[in-house]
């Protein structure tokens, strides 16, 4: 095995490929890590702070290999509370596979409070991010914990299923009763809103589109989550402002009463957004 210590060092040198090197066996000591459970090699605070430096890089190739090996050792037995700050920005890489890794690494560390950040990867432009980002969810709903694995989030009903729903009224089975009542509020609500918007599944959770995607929801251990996050109507903005998290998707504490006229008015911006763009590719 490489000495570790000397490898952690060169991810600070001024020299890019010595980085990028370095970078790539920090990559595979930690696949090793995580495969073997061997806590020795990288469970230290200065390897810790090495990764988050490299996870802020410039160069993509360094920041790629140390978001993947922080989600290995991760996943098997450590947690840093620091490391999730250094890895919400690479949710937003142009680079696919960072955006991907950053997804587990960030599921990883905090589990269901990690949800608003990883969620708007259901939409990401690469199938590769969405799909992972979907298992990330099923390993969220699975209940139980894993000896040394992260902490389940949210319990997606539906997530726990062999057979994922088709339709919503599926879904809507998989809930006990008065989440089933609050679901089935929300769905007429967007109903009574968009007349002409079709129900699907999308991504494993009930959807509307018109003119494309119009709005997602879904059941969640202690919340009801509503998707993609909503912008361009200022007022709207400020009165959804405490429901709205890092990325800006929405949760309604299910100990809180939920706010359907919201739901109302951010359905009704919704359909007009999707209609404008309509329009201006007609054009």
């Amino acid at each position: 095995m490489e000495d570790l210590s000397s490898v952690l060092r060169e991810l600070s040198d001024v020299d890019v490929d010595v980085r990028r090197r370095a970078s790539l066996v920090l990559e595979r000591e930690a696949r090793k890590v995580s495969v073997q459970r061997r806590k020795d090699a990288l469970g230290n605070r200065t390897a810790t702070q090495a990764i988050l430096r490299a996870l802020a890089d410039p160069d993509r190739v360094v920041a790629q290999n140390a978001v993947i090996a922080l989600a290995e050792i991760s996943r098997r037995y450590f947690k840093d509370e620091h490391a999730y700050p250094a890895v919400v920005p690479l949710l937003s890489s142009p680079d696919q596979l960072t955006r991907q890794w950053a997804a587990r690494a960030a599921v990883t560390l905090r589990g269901e409070a990690s949800w608003p950040d990883v969620a708007p990867l259901l939409q990401d432009r690469s199938a590769k991010v969405r799909a992972a980002v979907v298992l990330l969810a099923e390993a969220l709903g699975e209940g139980g914990e894993e000896a040394g694995t992260f902490r389940p989030g949210p319990e997606i009903t539906i997530m726990q299923t062999e057979n994922p729903p088709t339709t919503i009224d599926e879904y809507l089975l998989g809930f006990p009763p008065e989440i089933q009542e609050i679901l089935q509020n929300i769905r007429r609500i967007v109903h009574e809103a968009a007349p002409d918007a079709q129900e699907t599944i999308s991504y494993r959770m009930p959807a509307f589109k018109l003119n494309g995607p119009l709005v997602y929801f879904a059941a969640f251990k202690k919340h009801i989550g509503l998707y993609p996050p909503v912008h361009g109507d200022t007022e709207l903005e400020e009165a959804i402002a405490p429901y709205a998290g890092p990325k800006g998707n929405l949760q309604f504490p299910l100990d809180q009463p939920i706010p359907y006229d919201l739901i109302e008015r951010i359905t009704q911006v919704r359909v007009a957004q999707n209609l404008t763009k309509s329009t201006g590719k007609q054009k």
